[in-house]
């Protein structure tokens, strides 16, 4: 069992798919279009295909790729309004889509 202390107020999980180029949280998510509150906390859970995660820089590719290498069924959680906006997704293997599910706090 996983257990999580929230930062603040749930809003609606959304999906981001993963492609070949290294994308970030989009702004219209990472402020809350309901409350205006900047997004404090997020956990991410892979559904499918490997991804990378990095915060600071770009991942990238590869056997030999930058940041954490999450696999289908890994969960992530992001605490910091700084680290969510600075925080950077893409597919660990080219030409290979993952899906991520966000749980946003605000």
């Amino acid at each position: 069992m996983r257990v999580f202390n929230t930062m603040g107020t749930h809003e609606a999980t959304y999906r981001v798919a993963t492609g070949d180029t290294a994308t970030g949280l989009a702004a219209n998510k990472l402020t809350s279009a309901t409350t205006g509150r900047r997004m404090m906390a997020a956990t991410l859970a892979v559904e499918t295909a490997n991804v990378r995660i990095a915060i600071g820089t770009d991942p990238t590719q590869g056997a030999s790729g930058t940041g954490i290498l999450l696999y289908p069924g890994d969960v992530l959680r992001v605490v910091g309004i700084e680290n969510l906006a600075d925080l950077k997704y893409i597919s660990a293997a080219n030409g290979v889509a993952g899906a991520i599910q966000v749980m946003p706090e605000y």
